[in-house]
């Protein structure tokens, strides 16, 4: 690791305990965890006590129209079984349902349920509500700062 982005010890060594706390990718991992713990924190208080985090997994990757268990698994980077399980519990949530698919009757295209959105403005909303904590934690000018460096990042 670069001396210019790690902390150093008193003697001026720099430790492995510092060094990973200094890692990018420790504090997005960080940051995405508190991020999707809130999620679920503050929908479960509107009553979907049931909802977790990996179900989010599910939810934020399926296009309002509807997309296929194979498109769900790539998108969230997940094996097709893996995916058609948690899609299996949203079903059985009532918040997701299989629907032939336009282009191609044996394929199932995953759909949200009236249930689904009305979780799906309820995250919205939740979501408004943290990005509104972390501004206030950060300041508005750095969460956008942070969201366009991210956005950049990842294009």
């Amino acid at each position: 690791m670069s001396e210019r982005i790690a902390n150093k010890g008193e003697d001026g060594a720099i430790t492995g305990e510092q060094a990973r706390h200094d890692l990018t990718a420790h504090s997005l991992f960080d940051a995405a965890r508190r991020y999707e713990s809130r999620i679920i924190e503050l929908i479960g208080k509107l009553g979907y006590d049931d909802i977790r985090a990996t179900h989010l997994t599910v939810l934020r990757n399926i296009d309002l129209d509807g997309t296929r268990i194979t498109e769900l698994a790539k998108r969230a980077g997940i094996t097709k079984q893996s995916m058609s399980n948690l899609v299996q519990q949203c079903e059985e949530m009532e918040l997701l349902q299989r629907s032939a698919d336009k282009t191609d009757r044996r394929a199932k295209n995953i759909l949200f349920t009236k249930k689904g959105f009305e979780l799906l403005e309820d995250i919205w909303e939740v979501v408004g509500r943290i990005d509104e904590e972390i501004a206030s934690k950060i300041g508005l000018s750095d969460l956008i700062l942070l969201r366009s460096s991210l956005k950049k990042y990842l294009s």
